[in-house]
């Protein structure tokens, strides 16, 4: 795997009470080796007029512990919660913006004609702690990480509390079997938006944003529509869109029967939402997130 290239899942807690047993979970679960506990500081970096933003590009200088590390973010995307894109992370010596440290990349001379001579001033902050637990199965390595704090923009705050997983060695299908087993057990949801886009949500600088998706002849397509619905605050709209979604998405795994067993659940979670308008978030995402380990093996 490309070492500059970041494949993360972003899982975020919607109950606060259940967080000790999500993290007493984790730590027992098998194949985890270790685990480190880390202070992370960050400041995030952009032009008055968003030029890095509109560029897809981010960028920060973060104290983890004592080390100060300066990051540049870009050219990604967000499918349904998995967070795939480039990442060059360079040791500095303090928190100021100096983006010279990237010099011996190629992202410097890109970032340099994005920014056109414009200043670069803090846009958001965030500080949490992070424990990191290094998980190995079927020779895959993912790093998981534990994230409760906050994301700070001038006096408003929201809180962060969420699960990691990154990959660091293997397929992607491991990174979401192991988010599948997550959420099959803790009432968690899937985070399509990075620590960065939800600070700018907060300071006013970002709206909630559509996600770009595949071909709707493509089974994905609606896995991605339905892992983002339900991600959400849940509506009547919502309701009726996740119907038509489930429906097509079965119809459509009708011709895959290596899945015909999820293919089942979908169908009794679309049944209960057409008699009572409600679903079992844990069951429904679990399912989701096993047809897309399934569809990329």
């Amino acid at each position: 795997m490309n070492k500059n290239k970041e494949i993360e899942l972003k899982l975020q807690v919607m109950d606060e009470h259940v967080w000790p047993m999500i993290v007493m979970y984790i730590k027992n679960l098998r194949g985890v080796k270790h685990s480190d506990k880390i202070h992370l500081r960050a400041n995030y970096f952009d032009t008055v007029d968003e030029r890095l933003s509109k560029a897809r590009l981010s960028y920060r200088v973060r104290r983890e512990n004592d080390v100060w590390i300066a990051t540049i973010k870009g050219d990604g995307s967000s499918l349904g919660g998995l967070h795939s894109r480039m990442e060059i992370n360079v040791p500095v010596y303090s928190s100021k913006p100096d983006l010279s440290v990237f010099q011996a990349n190629d992202i410097h001379k890109k970032i340099l004609q994005v920014l056109d001579g414009g200043v670069l001033e803090g846009i958001v902050q965030t500080d949490f702690e992070r424990e990191a637990l290094l998980f190995e199965q079927n020779e895959t390595w993912i790093e998981i990480a534990l994230d409760q704090g906050s994301i700070i923009v001038a006096d408003k705050k929201s809180p962060i509390l969420e699960v990691e997983l990154e990959l660091k060695k293997g397929k992607a299908a491991e990174l979401l079997s192991l988010g599948a087993q997550l959420a099959g057990q803790f009432p968690l949801r899937i985070e399509s938006k990075s620590k960065l886009f939800r600070g700018l949500i907060l300071a006013g600088r970002a709206k909630e944003k559509p996600i770009s998706f595949l071909d709707s002849s493509n089974p994905l397509y609606y896995v991605y529509e339905l892992l983002d619905l339900i991600s959400q605050e849940w509506t009547e709209e919502k309701q009726v869109d996740s119907r038509q979604h489930l429906k097509i998405l079965a119809g459509l795994l009708s011709y895959r029967q290596q899945i015909i067993g999820v293919e089942i659940e979908l169908q009794e979670i679309y049944n209960k939402l057409n008699e009572t308008g409600k679903y079992d978030r844990q069951k429904y995402m679990f399912s989701l997130l096993q047809i897309w380990k399934n569809m990329i093996l």
